[in-house]
């Protein structure tokens, strides 16, 4: 995969284990809290260097495939708590 997409990220963290497993090169962290997408960033900042945000409700109908720049498969993550 070329690109996690780290849906409902909270701190990111399942997101980036996911990227650095496949070796993905983009992650793009969504969520609809300002404050869990600050938290991802500031735990991808030194290990990640292409990262994307977007401030959003996973279940509007904003297409999924909007969110992410890559041209090539992406995994998308989500965790239930």
């Amino acid at each position: 995969f070329n690109a996690v997409i780290d849906l409902g990220c909270g701190d990111g963290k399942l997101g980036l284990t996911f990227a650095a497993c496949c070796g993905a090169n983009q992650i793009v962290f969504v969520d609809l809290q300002s404050a869990a997408l600050d938290r991802a960033m500031e735990n991808a900042r030194a290990l990640a260097p292409n990262i994307d945000v977007v401030r959003c409700n996973i279940d509007s109908s904003r297409s999924l495939s909007s969110v992410c720049s890559s041209q090539h498969p992406a995994l998308y993550v989500h965790a239930y708590q």
